[in-house]
Parts: structure tokens; C-alpha cells; sequence
């Protein structure tokens, strides 16, 4: 009976592990991709938890071949979503960091233009400021035209009268800066003369001692030969004549100080009685007081509108008036 009956076991035992085997070896068949996906359900949890709903929805249902589908259906979308996810990131930090040079830009524009905008209202200040002390020197504004067909008597007119005027101050002061250089020259000179004088003066002196301690040799010295005493003789001579010819060049160089200080002087009062004509006309021309920056300012505006030949006749006029 035993033996029957192990005779009967047997073959149930293995029927019985035979569907256990294939069991087995569907479950490690289906769980090799399930792990190696692990990543991939991550991805598909923290997707579906994104959406706050379904978290864990087709995780556990299908346990058999329809459960892998699913799960890596649910990798697929969980790792594009996180793909999404990261590009909607990175694409709103780029936005981001572009507003926000953008914005630096727009504030820098605006602060540059604030100064500029400040920087003009100053100087439109400063030149309604100078416009309202020129008066009716404003009129020296007018162009090139209206000066040379204006009447003298008009307010352009006594303007150019000015401009001329104050031509012929820079011409003769310009005259008057040389003649003072020319006094500088002759200062030199003179010394240069007066220094070479005083030196060939001493020369003379020693030589003259020289001749006298040969004519008159001191008791127990040999004396001198006759034509030791002719060459001193003739030394002495030749330095008078370089000390006279000195003393000619001394005089001559203070004569030509003299005439160059006195040339500057009479040149200095001409540009000085120059200087103020042209100021007289500008007086004439104007109607409030005229100071150096009024001065300053019509001498500006009126650059160029008047032909560089002009102030030579001018100046050839006066002289012939003269």
C-alpha cells in the first residue's frame, strides 16, 4: 500500500511543481523590466502627483502582462512630463534673466536721458540767462547778410561798427605783444654787451699791469728783453681797441633799448585807446550795461560774418583818415 501510494504521489508531485516553475518564471520575466524601470515609475508617480489625482493609478491593477504595458506607458509620460516640466523651467528663467536685463537697460536709458534732460534745461536757463543781458545785442544773431547790407545807424550796423572796432584792437595789441618781445631782445643784447665790456675791461687791466711790472722790474729780477715789453706793449693795445669797440657795442645795444621800450610804449597806448573804442561801440550798439561776458558772447555769435578782407580795408582807411 506504501508503495502504491508514493507510486501515486509521484507523478502529482511533479504535475504540481511543473505549473509552479512557469509561474515563477513569468513573474522574474515580468519584474526584470519592472525594476530596470524603476526610474521610470518614479517619473510616472511624480507625474501623476503633479496632477494631484491618480497617483498610483494603474500601478497594481493588471499584476500580469498588461501591468508592464502600463508601467512603462507610465514611465513614457512621467519622463516626458519631467522633460516638460524642466524645459517650463529653464524657458522661464531664460524669460526671466531677459526681463530682467531688459529692465536694467530701460532704467539706464532713462536715467541717461533724465541727465540730458537736466543737462538742457541747465543750459537753456544759462542762455535765457546771457539772452536777457545781451538786450538788443540779440541782434548780433542776424546772419551774414544783414550785416554787410545793414545801415550804420541801425542796431546791426553799430554791431559791425563794434566787430571793426575790435578788429583793429587785436591787430594793434598784437603789435604792441611784438614790440614788447622786441623790448625783451634788446634787454639781452644789452647785457650780452655790457658782459663782454666788462670783460674785456679786465683783460685790459691786466695787461696794462703786466706791461707796467716789465717796464719797471723790481730790484735784484732779471728784467725783461725789449721785445718781451713791445709784445705786451702790443697786447695792451689790441685789448683797448676790443674795449672801445666794446664800449661802442654797449652804447648801441642801450640806445636800441631805449627806442624798443619807447616803440612798445607808443604801441601799448595805441592798442589801449584801440581797445577802448571798440568797447565805446559796443556801449553804442547796446541797451543794458556790457560786461566781459556780454562782450564774450556777442564776439561769438558774430564768428565768420564778416569777409577777412573787410577788416584790412578798414585798416587801410584808418590809416589814410590818419
Amino acid at each position: 500500500n506504501c508503495n502504491h501510494l508514493l507510486e501515486t504521489l509521484m507523478p502529482m508531485k511533479f504535475a504540481v511543481r511543473k505549473p509552479l516553475i512557469v509561474s515563477l518564471l513569468a513573474v522574474v520575466l515580468v519584474a526584470a523590466p519592472v525594476f530596470g524601470a524603476a526610474g521610470s515609475f518614479l517619473g510616472m508617480s511624480e507625474a501623476f502627483a503633479g496632477k494631484g489625482g491618480n497617483g498610483g493609478g494603474n500601478g497594481g491593477g493588471n499584476g500580469g502582462g498588461k501591468g508592464g504595458g502600463n508601467s512603462a506607458n507610465g514611465g513614457g509620460r512621467g519622463g516626458a512630463s519631467s522633460s516638460a516640466s524642466a524645459g517650463n523651467k529653464g524657458s522661464k528663467t531664460t524669460a526671466s534673466s531677459g526681463q530682467s536685463k531688459a529692465s536694467q537697460k530701460t532704467t539706464k536709458s532713462k536715467v541717461a536721458a533724465t541727465k540730458a534732460s537736466v543737462s538742457v534745461v541747465k543750459v537753456d536757463k544759462v542762455s535765457k540767462k546771457l539772452s536777457a543781458k545781451l538786450g538788443a545785442l540779440n541782434a548780433a544773431k542776424a546772419n551774414a547778410q544783414a550785416f554787410a547790407n545793414a545801415a550804420p545807424n541801425s542796431r546791426i550796423g553799430r554791431i559791425a561798427a563794434y566787430y571793426r572796432a575790435n578788429e583793429e584792437a587785436n591787430r594793434l595789441q598784437s603789435l604792441a605783444d611784438e614790440a614788447a618781445a622786441a623790448v625783451s631782445g634788446a634787454e639781452k643784447t644789452y647785457e650780452d654787451a655790457v658782459a663782454a665790456e666788462q670783460d674785456l675791461a679786465k683783460q685790459l687791466q691786466d695787461a696794462k699791469d703786466a706791461l707796467e711790472a716789465a717796464q719797471n722790474p723790481a730790484d735784484g729780477t732779471t728784467p725783461p728783453t725789449d721785445d718781451e715789453i713791445q709784445k705786451l706793449a702790443d697786447a695792451v693795445s689790441g685789448l683797448q681797441q676790443q674795449v672801445d669797440d666794446a664800449q661802442k657795442a654797449t652804447t648801441d645795444a642801450e640806445t636800441a633799448l631805449n627806442d624798443a621800450k619807447a616803440d612798445a610804449k607808443q604801441a601799448q597806448d595805441d592798442a589801449d585807446q584801440a581797445e577802448a573804442d571798440a568797447v565805446s561801440s559796443l556801449e553804442a550798439a547796446a541797451n543794458k550795461p556790457v560786461d566781459d561776458e556780454v562782450r564774450a558772447e556777442v564776439d561769438r555769435l558774430l564768428e565768420g560774418k564778416f569777409p577777412a578782407a573787410e577788416t584790412d580795408t578798414t585798416t587801410t582807411d584808418t590809416s589814410s583818415d590818419t
